[in-house]
């Protein structure tokens, strides 16, 4: 349902921007992929969470961190630390897709990146889940 919401609003910000629509399928397609592993990582701090203040409270650092590629044409260090962010995957992606190369091997580290983030955060989800379903 999450990946659903976020496609809508991906479709949504597209058509307010503007976007060539031709570039709508892969726009929508990289976003779904990019919400994985952010919906992963969220998962995760919200099971390690005690109640619902401590999961806000662990949100912000997501957010952040989520933030981090958008701030990337600041700085070249900014830039190359986004690189390996769980976003950073998907905006560089985004950004081979608007020059038309996402179909390249250009793309190849920067999925790389993504599927990492995903398998790592739905690895710790599975043995988070595993272990308080075991608890409770």
């Amino acid at each position: 349902m999450a990946l659903a919401a976020v496609v809508v609003v991906g479709a949504a910000c597209f058509a307010v921007a503007g976007g060539d629509l031709a570039l709508l399928p892969a726009y929508l397609a990289l976003t779904a992929l990019g919400a994985v592993p952010v919906v992963l990582v969220s998962l995760v701090l919200g099971l390690a969470s005690r109640d619902q203040m401590t999961a806000g409270f662990y949100s912000v650092p997501v957010l952040l961190l989520a933030l981090v590629p958008t701030f990337g044409t600041a700085s070249v260090a900014i830039d190359a630390i986004a690189a390996f962010t769980p976003l950073g995957g998907v905006y560089d992606l985004l950004g081979l897709a608007a020059d038309g190369r996402l179909l390249t091997t250009d793309s190849l580290a920067p999925l790389a990146v993504t599927f990492a983030w995903a398998v790592a955060a739905a690895a710790v989800f599975a043995a988070l889940y595993r272990r308080l379903a075991r608890d409770n």
